[in-house]
């Protein structure tokens, strides 16, 4: 198995953090976030890891990993880092956001999985949102499963909570013939220059996730419970849920 981290953002709302070094180097009690994946990814055996990387990316050289440039880290969203990274998707590959922190039972779980194309759901969404924000609504999206756990709807502005029964984490897994769908519709989706009604450079990986589901590829949903964080603002790393999840990894 290999996988590939999208770290190419530079996480604008960390402040001073990121002045100098990209959002995935920040520092979560003294380690950079994402040594947090590179460590549970050694212990799980996977030492093929490809990082896309785009703000201050040679800050990333002394990691000693593969790294593929996206030039245009500033006009671009993940979905664009992804398609740099088009010739390692092959095989089983694990995707992640360069970002978060998640525990190793969460790649576990992934990794049993017998779907072509599986996402991390986070059960516990509920919880982990209102700790970080007064209306977690202003910043949720929908995530909908139908009766057997592949998921129907996904990374739209959620109006109401009954249009969330988890959250995507930016987590997937991808078996082999899983990585051909995903190479075959990355081509597609590039050079129609469209996808989910916006340009393909500004869409999210869930805007393609979705693309796919509305061509009815299926995409199953892994069930997990917290276990995992993700770092956007300041408030993020200080805040007490933050500190208690992270001290279990």
């Amino acid at each position: 198995m290999k996988s590939i981290i999208l770290a190419a953002g530079k996480g604008t709302r960390l402040g001073e953090l990121t002045l100098n070094n990209p959002k995935c180097l920040v520092k979560l009690n003294g380690i950079p976030i994402i040594e947090y994946q590179l460590k549970i990814f050694e212990k799980i055996g996977i030492d093929d890891i490809t990082l896309v990387a785009g703000y201050k990316y040679n800050k990333l050289n002394y990691l000693s990993k593969k790294i593929i440039l996206n030039s245009k880290f500033n006009d671009t969203n993940m979905l664009y880092s992804l398609y740099c990274a088009l010739e390692k998707i092959d095989g089983d590959v694990l995707i992640s956001y360069g970002d978060s922190v998640f525990d190793k039972s969460i790649i576990d779980n992934m990794i049993l999985s017998k779907d072509d194309i599986s996402v991390a759901s986070d059960l516990r969404w509920e919880e982990y949102w209102n700790s970080r924000y007064l209306d977690p609504l202003s910043d949720l999206e929908s995530f909908k499963l139908n009766d057997s756990g592949y998921i129907e709807q996904l990374g739209e502005k959620a109006s109401s909570f009954d249009q969330i029964q988890g959250q995507y984490i930016g987590l997937i897994r991808l078996n082999s013939n899983g990585s051909k769908i995903f190479k075959r519709e990355l081509k597609y989706f590039f050079s129609n220059k469209m996808i989910n009604k916006k340009p393909f450079k500004d869409a999210y990986l869930t805007d393609f996730l979705q693309a796919l589901i509305v061509k009815q590829i299926k995409i199953k949903a892994v069930e997990i419970e917290g276990n995992y964080i993700e770092i956007d603002t300041i408030e993020d790393l200080e805040s007490i849920i933050t500190k208690q999840r992270v001290l279990t990894f």
